[in-house]
């Protein structure tokens, strides 16, 4: 448990690594402690178009992949991670998709209106 911890903790390390640098510059607001200590295996990030992200991140990319967050009122993108079986390249693929959904605005041709399920 102890191993299973600390790679939890690796790699939440990790995910606020990639967002300090590819999503706070367009916009996205930390959600989760910084201290890897204080929080579980996931981090929330915030933005105001974080219902549409999901679901831009939810269908399938040219490439292939998808992210399955889960949306939490009123703005959060919650990533959780299961260190057992996700791998740091997973977690590298998925912030990088994020960046670029929003940079280039793939998000903007999903709908705000809300579904019951993300």
């Amino acid at each position: 448990m102890d191993r299973i911890r600390i790679k939890s903790m690796g790699q939440t390390t990790y995910l606020e690594f990639l967002f300090r640098q590819w999503l706070e510059p367009l916009g996205f607001v930390m959600g989760t402690t910084s201290d890897p200590h204080q929080r579980g295996s996931h981090i929330s990030l915030r933005i105001p178009a974080a219902y549409r992200i999901c679901q831009a991140l939810i269908s399938p990319a040219m490439d292939g992949i998808r992210v399955i967050p889960d949306f939490r009122e009123p703005d959060y993108i919650r990533l959780g991670i299961a260190p057992l079986y996700t791998s740091f390249d997973d977690l590298h693929r998925a912030m990088f998709r994020m960046a670029e959904i929003t940079k280039i605005g793939v998000f903007r041709k999903f709908s705000a209106k809300r579904d019951r399920v993300t």
